[in-house]
């Protein structure tokens, strides 16, 4: 069951993942964590 799920999920995110609006919300969380990284790198 649990095995079941995880594999639903997983094509969902694949599906996700591969439609602009995925690739575009992934990117932005990237940037977002690398910005916050340098921003507190330079500010601590």
């Amino acid at each position: 069951m649990s095995d079941n799920k995880q594999n639903f999920d997983q094509e969902r995110i694949e599906a996700f993942l591969k439609s602009p609006a995925g690739f575009w919300t992934c990117v932005g969380i990237v940037g977002a964590i690398a910005v916050w990284a340098i921003v507190s790198t330079f500010v601590g």
